[in-house]
């Protein structure tokens, strides 16, 4: 796992002839890192005078939004259920959803119950059947994909040409699992067709940005907090937007970009004090990027001790040629993640966390598992040629050329399938009945997002933060919006 910190470490004690102990020492080479790109620009933080206030008006609105939710879920009427389903989206995609996960849970059994597989009064419009597959899907319900047969031929291709449906069911085909192959064929046509229609200078120019932003990056693959950004200004556009809702969603990001500014100015503060850059030159310093990287992961207020003890991480190297099992093996223990899901366990809703919660973890069952792999493969993939050039550490693509004789390129399209593969395991272990409360399962969900965030395109965005990351750590802890 790249952090932010890099500790120098002795290599593994090796067995001599007569079985005694002795230390191996291996060379490395001298590696200087660029210093930080951000300065002392968090350093300090303009603390609000209005934050009472701003909290009033928040609790007003969410209880507003409460009964909303709560009203529309006691309807017996299947257009107010699927109101209900449009309603949750947006919810969600505006980042309020935290506050509102009892109603949500309530409202998606009761949607459940009623319909089971069928979608919502059998429901023929491809778009609203893909919502309310994605909606029940990401909320662990094991809804039944047979229900896109119906909007597709033998060969894959869909009988509609109409584009919102369409990016709806791309959208959709993100929650496969294993052996869906209506939705992985869904997903071939969608992301061909969509393709082509971003291009078009005759589509709406904001359908073709909202496409673009899609194809770039698919929602189950996207942080929840740089949704939220993303999403508000189209949800402002739209006619039959909720105002309620639109403010809370403002005034809501806005409070906790004041938080979490706060904390990064205490983390900042306490690095300069280390004055680590003068101690310890060869040090990593990326800890602004080590903070939005944990605030990928869980950003809610109730997480703060957790962000504030998890961006303080090392790893740890050694000068060794493993197999690509070893490698991948060791991987999954040595990136953290399990640790990092544990942790924020910690001061959870005590109904739902428990001492099984942490021996699940602690397992590395096959969702952490999976969480660990895209971390690793999509590191490997864009951190390789760097790594080899250091020579400190082997990667999965060097291991995997090793083994099997192939090329750089096949390497890479080798384990971005794994990657691929691996996401099919994240939404299939997401699905009830989980091992531990479903809330317990996001922050591994949000791991591999994270790892989506930053080294998509495989490019390094954690070592060398490019102009997308940059926005990203911009538009979460610089700028509010207005």
């Amino acid at each position: 796992m790249s952090n932010f910190l890099v500790s120098t470490c002795s290599s593994p004690l090796a067995l001599d002839e007569n079985n005694s102990t002795k230390q191996d020492h291996v060379i490395r080479n001298t590696v200087t890192f660029h210093s930080s790109i951000w300065g002392d620009q968090f350093l300090t933080y303009d603390e609000k005078d209005d934050l009472v206030a701003e909290k009033q008006l928040a609790e007003e609105l969410i209880e507003e939004t409460r009964k909303e939710l709560i009203i529309t879920t006691s309807s017996h009427e299947p257009i107010q259920h699927m109101k209900l389903i449009q309603l949750i989206d947006a919810v969600q995609r505006l980042g309020v959803a935290y506050h509102f996960e009892k109603e949500i849970e309530d409202a998606l059994q009761h949607v459940y119950r009623t319909y089971g597989h069928q979608g919502i009064h059998n429901n023929n419009d491809l778009q609203s059947i893909s919502l309310w597959f994605r909606i029940l899907r990401q909320q662990g319900f094991n809804v039944s994909s047979e229900i896109f047969k119906n909007h597709m031929d033998e060969k894959g291709n869909l009988f509609s040409n109409d584009v919102q449906s369409m990016l709806a069911l791309y959208e959709a085909s993100y929650m496969r699992v294993e052996g869906e192959k209506v939705l992985d064929d869904a997903l071939e046509f969608t992301k061909t067709h969509l393709a082509i229609i971003a291009k078009d200078p005759s589509c709406d120019s904001s359908l073709r940005t909202q496409i673009q932003d899609a194809l770039r990056q698919p929602l189950r693959k996207r942080l929840p907090r740089l949704e939220a950004v993303r999403y508000i200004p189209i949800y402002q556009q739209q006619s039959s937007h909720n105002q309620i809702l639109l403010k809370l969603a403002k005034l809501d990001f806005n409070m906790l970009q004041t938080m979490h500014k706060k904390e990064l100015s205490e983390i900042c503060k306490w690095w300069k004090d280390l004055d680590m850059q003068n101690k310890l030159p060869f040090v990593r310093d990326r800890l602004i990027e080590g903070y939005f990287w944990i605030l990928g992961i869980y950003f809610e207020p109730h997480h703060s001790r957790s962000r504030m003890f998890l961006i303080k991480s090392c790893m740890w190297l050694v000068g060794y040629m493993p197999t690509l099992d070893e490698y991948i093996s060791n991987s999954l223990i040595t990136c953290a993640y399990a640790v990092m899901i544990a942790r924020s366990y910690v001061g959870g809703d005590d109904k739902l966390v428990n001492e099984d919660s942490f021996k699940w973890v602690a397992t590395h069952p096959p969702l952490v598992k999976a969480s660990c792999l895209i971390l690793r493969l999509m590191d490997d993939i864009a951190t390789h040629k760097e790594e080899q050039e250091r020579g400190h550490v082997a990667s999965s693509i060097e291991c995997y050329i090793k083994e099997t004789g192939a090329t750089e390129e096949e390497a890479r399209e080798h384990f971005s399938k794994q990657v691929e593969d691996a996401w099919k395991v994240v939404n299939r272990e997401s699905l009830r009945p989980t091992a531990v409360a479903f809330p317990l399962v996001m922050p591994a969900i949000n791991l591999a997002r994270m790892c989506d965030a930053l080294y998509k395109g495989n490019h390094d965005g954690y070592n060398h933060a490019g102009k997308e990351v940059i926005q990203y750590i911009k538009s979460l802890l610089v700028h509010p919006l207005i």
